[in-house]
């Protein structure tokens, strides 16, 4: 996995959590420290994200920023930062985002935002869907821009599917 460039330190350096990140996906917990974005991700979630960032379409969507920049952080840092936030290094596998330098949400987009959005979330569950993997959380919320352009941003979105099952879970966001 790619190592992460261009964060930005900011803060004080206490640990943030953000108490909405992470609410409804057991799989993992995001929380920011220093102005570095960190995911803690539970063992059933590490399967999924492991199965994503090794497949082809997964590959290509880091690579062309459709998805956010992610690295596994080392494990001494990483024993200090779970440590830090009350989690534990036995449990969870952290990795490191990109940083969106100005996040914008969808209640603030114009129409062509969305329509952006949209698409490019539905272009990824598409390329997804060929080698087994479904997007299970396709909300808007899961979409920042860096400049004009969208970036998925939950890694946790997405998960192994049976090719027999006809259900687009995210068909209701």
């Amino acid at each position: 996995m790619p190592r992460l460039t261009n964060l930005e330190p900011m803060g004080t350096g206490e640990p943030a959590r953000d108490p909405s990140a992470s609410f409804r996906d057991p799989a993992g917990k995001l929380f920011m420290t220093d102005g570095r974005v960190f995911r803690a991700v539970s063992p059933q979630g590490l399967e999924d994200l492991a199965v994503f960032l090794c497949s082809r379409a997964g590959r290509r969507a880091l690579d062309t920023r459709q998805v956010t920049a992610t690295s596994e952080v080392p494990p001494e840092e990483a024993r200090r930062l779970l440590d830090a936030q009350g989690l534990s290094p036995a449990t969870y596998t952290l990795f490191e985002h990109e940083r969106i330098p100005f996040p914008s949400y969808p209640y603030e987009w114009p129409p062509e935002m969305f329509q952006a959005a949209g698409a490019m979330t539905l272009e990824l569950a598409l390329a997804l869907l060929g080698e087994g993997i479904g997007l299970k959380d396709g909300t808007p919320y899961n979409v920042l821009f860096r400049g004009p352009e969208p970036v998925f941003v939950d890694l946790l979105s997405f998960e192994r599917r049976d090719p027999l099952d006809p259900t687009w879970l995210p068909y209701a966001q």
